[in-house]
């Protein structure tokens, strides 16, 4: 997947609302909502108010493997999925808030989907989404123990991760053919 560092040095060289995190939560969210989205649906969100026709062919590219990469990954049998979040050699304050712009980012990518919670999805879907909503309000506290934030942000990470997963097999998964039964 392409490098958290070099997805946010593109977000800002393009002066965009987002980091990369926020950025990779909204191509995620829209995924989970409407499958593959359309290049120009995907630029427009990123860079609102911009001229998408002064949109670089190497940045295009960029956020087109991104968007393949995050389809792949969603899509895979094997769980790979992968939030685009800073390497553990950055404080843990700012990889928290990270984390917090990531979720932020995926809420909005849903909504940009369209996606309206309620009695048609899951509740486990619902309730993702609702803790998906406090995550993005997430801070750090300097004095928790630094083995015990890091194990708490692990935590977080994985469940946002599995959390991602889950909402886009339920939203994503061809339905069953008629007659059969789900065990």
């Amino acid at each position: 997947m392409s490098s958290f560092d070099e997805l946010e040095a593109l977000c800002q060289q393009a002066d965009l609302d987002f980091g990369a995190a926020e950025c990779h939560g909204i191509l995620s969210g829209l995924i989970c909502v409407a499958g593959p989205i359309e290049q120009q649906h995907r630029l427009t969100l990123l860079y609102s108010d911009a001229d998408l026709n002064s949109i670089a062919e190497e940045d295009r590219a960029l956020w087109n493997q991104l968007h393949e990469q995050t389809l792949q990954q969603l899509a895979s049998n094997e769980l790979g999925f992968e939030l685009l979040l800073p390497d553990d050699d950055v404080p843990l304050g700012q990889r928290t808030e990270t984390l917090a712009d990531w979720c932020r980012g995926f809420l909005y990518g849903i909504s940009a989907a369209d996606l309206k919670l309620g009695p048609e999805l899951s509740d486990e879907v619902n309730e993702i989404v609702q803790d998906l909503t406090q995550i993005s309000n997430a801070g750090y506290d300097e004095d928790e123990g630094d083995n015990e934030g890091e194990r708490a942000y692990m935590e977080l990470v994985e469940y946002v991760r599995a959390g991602i997963m889950l909402i886009y097999t339920e939203l994503q998964a061809p339905p069953p053919p008629d007659g059969a039964t789900l065990h």
